[in-house]
């Protein structure tokens, strides 16, 4: 189990003022399993981390929750410093992509890449990943 979602489910279940008791009532299961959950002893069901991101209205649990999965593993970290540091990051980077929407649609008025075309794409993809990773990184800071 990942330690890191331990810890985090955790948190959330305490920052949500829910005691085990209270949130294994919650979440329809036995406080004995939400210990062994939270504690690492025991996988998570991917329903009950859905159920335990509501309850404890904490989005980031299903971020997580899918960024440890096969298919979530290219998503961005969101381990952030700062937020003034967060922010930075995003203004810099919607500077960088100002022109990329018009580049992009220009690329795009025939409706294929070609390969010349292809190295300017691929420059405007990784400037758009950019933005989502600084947009993660605020939607997700550790002070919401």
């Amino acid at each position: 189990m990942n330690k890191e979602l331990c810890i985090l489910i955790k948190k959330a279940r305490e920052e949500a003022n829910l005691t085990q008791e209270q949130a294994s009532e919650k979440l329809n299961i036995a406080w004995r399993t939400l210990a062994y959950y939270e504690s690492g002893q025991r996988k998570i069901p991917d329903d009950i981390a859905y159920i335990m991101s509501d309850v404890y209205k904490a989005p980031v649990i299903k971020y997580i929750w899918l960024k440890n999965t096969r298919c979530g593993k290219g998503l961005p970290n969101i381990n952030s410093k700062n937020l003034i540091e967060n922010i930075m990051s995003l203004a810099i980077n919607l500077k960088a992509s100002e022109n990329c929407l018009q580049e992009l649609m220009t690329i795009g008025l025939d409706g294929k890449i070609s390969a010349k075309e292809k190295p300017k794409y691929i420059k405007i993809i990784d400037t758009f990943r950019l933005l989502v990773k600084d947009i993660t990184l605020l939607r997700f800071h550790k002070n919401i």
